[in-house]
């Protein structure tokens, strides 16, 4: 019995070396799955910061030229300002010359009222003189009173000097004065009233140019600042979107450098198993081989004792050659019940369907990559039984059963069974888990629910199937 038992322990280490990549190949696929999710993602990040940065670059070119444009805008707002206010003491000067030239041309005014005024005397004087001409027949006495002989004309009439006596010379002299200044400050009251407004309308207008253009250009120069403004926050925008855009990428790096880890860690662990298993395999092998040839050597010193009793009678003899055969026999019968169990029984061949939903993703490519299973259709809570005979050897059961993208790597709650011939089960993305580690199951025993928990997009059975690890389509074995 010892024996046997060995041969079942060696076998079952065997048995487990098979398994152990089996186990661990739906962790290694959920982490692979999730590791070409993460590059897809971090690709697609890449690209979106290249274009990010791409316009970032060009606005920040935009806003350059803005800048320069406002500059420039300025500037000539500068300018323009700096010419109104010249403009404005130009206009100032201007009408400050106006006023000198108004205020001249009142004191004219008076001084031509006075001029007159002496004249008007200075005319009734002469025209005394006149009469006293008339009195010689040398001038008309109806033009000297009507006045239609222009005065100078009169006066320098011939006849009139030879008329007048020497004394009299002063007072003509006198009227041709006072006409010449009353004609020249008339012109120059008209000269100044016309330089007056000619000097004011000039500045108005420089000043209305000047005011309209500097009004222009401050129009100009705050729709410049405005459009400066939009692009700054436009640039800034960007800028925004770059920095999340590089966290979140830094975030895939972190994300794939962690999976690639957890990988590297149970390719490392299962090295490990499967290096204790061989080795416990070994020594199995060796106490197994040990006690082979220590029976071996009992059955072989029993037949020598056998021998050395044959000095017995013929019959006791045959008797005993019938008892030894008998007993020899017994070994061999052993032996060969050990043999028998060397090799376990076999389970049964039929296999059941793990869940009674219809077929939603078939085995084979999806989405760029191999799916290593099929997935079968049901709501949360299911039933979801042991699709053949077997020992449950790996489970997690801590993911929530509708939203833990990532967890369980990627399958979220699971159960893996180990079967006869290296066979293995997966049944992924349960809501519940109802069985534990070392659990003998049989075909259609309840292991768990239909779930939604890991990286699943709805409520669903992931089933697998594999051999010595490598992944089988599940639909050659059950009925999909």
């Amino acid at each position: 019995m010892d024996l046997v038992r060995r041969t079942l322990r060696v076998l079952s280490a065997i048995v487990l070396v098979t398994l152990i990549p089996s186990a661990a190949g739906a962790q290694d696929a959920g982490l692979e799955r999730e590791l070409g999710d993460t590059r897809e993602e971090r690709d697609e990040v890449v690209e979106q910061l290249e274009d990010t940065r791409e316009r970032e670059t060009d606005a920040r070119d935009r806003l350059a030229t803005v800048d320069a444009a406002l500059a420039e805008a300025e500037e000539r707002l500068v300018e323009l300002q700096e010419a109104w206010e010249a403009a404005v003491e130009v206009r100032d000067a201007a009408l400050a010359e106006a006023d000198v030239a108004r205020e001249r041309l009142e004191e004219v005014r008076g001084e031509l009222a006075e001029t007159e005024d002496e004249l008007a005397d200075k005319k009734g004087q002469l025209n005394a003189r006149v009469r006293s001409a008339y009195m010689y027949g040398q001038v008309s006495f109806a033009d000297a009173l009507t006045g239609t002989q222009e005065l100078t004309d009169f006066i320098n009439s011939t006849t009139y000097v030879s008329h007048v006596i020497d004394g009299d010379r002063v007072l003509v002299e006198q009227v041709e004065t006072l006409l010449a200044q009353v004609e020249a400050k008339r012109a120059e009251a008209q000269a100044l009233r016309v330089e007056a407004e000619e000097q004011a309308r000039e500045a108005a207008a420089a000043t209305a140019a000047a005011e309209q253009l500097a009004e222009e250009q401050k129009e100009t120069t705050e729709q410049v600042r405005q459009q400066r403004g939009e692009r700054a926050e436009a640039l800034e925008e960007l800028r925004d979107d770059r920095a999340a855009m590089e966290g979140h990428l830094a975030g895939l790096e972190q994300e794939s450098a962690r999976i690639q880890s957890e990988l590297a860690e149970i390719a490392r662990q299962q090295e490990l198993e499967r290096q204790r298993a061989e080795e416990a395999a070994r020594q199995e092998e060796a106490a197994r081989q040990a006690e082979a040839e220590r029976r071996a050597e009992q059955e072989r010193r029993a037949a020598e004792a056998s021998e050395d009793d044959s000095g017995a009678s013929e019959d006791d003899s045959g008797a005993s050659e019938g008892d030894s055969g008998a007993s020899d026999g017994d070994p061999g019968g052993s032996e060969e019940s050990s043999g028998g169990n060397d090799t376990p029984a076999a389970s049964p061949g039929s296999w059941v369907r793990p869940t009674s939903g219809r077929l939603t993703s078939p085995f084979g490519p999806r989405w760029g990559r191999n799916h290593n299973g099929v997935d079968l259709g049901g709501g949360v809570g299911s039933a979801v039984v042991a699709a053949r005979s077997g020992t449950v050897v790996s489970i997690v059961a801590s993911c929530h059963p509708t939203s833990s993208w990532g967890c369980g790597g990627g399958f979220g709650n699971y159960v893996t069974i180990a079967h006869d011939g290296g066979m293995a089960t997966v049944y992924a993305h349960l809501s519940s888990v109802s069985v534990g580690v070392g659990q003998q199951v049989s075909a259609g025993q309840g292991v768990g629910g239909v779930g939604n928990s890991g990286n699943s997009y709805g409520p669903h059975l992931h089933f697998e199937t594999r051999q010595a690890g490598t992944p089988l389509n599940p639909c050659g074995f059950i009925n999909c």
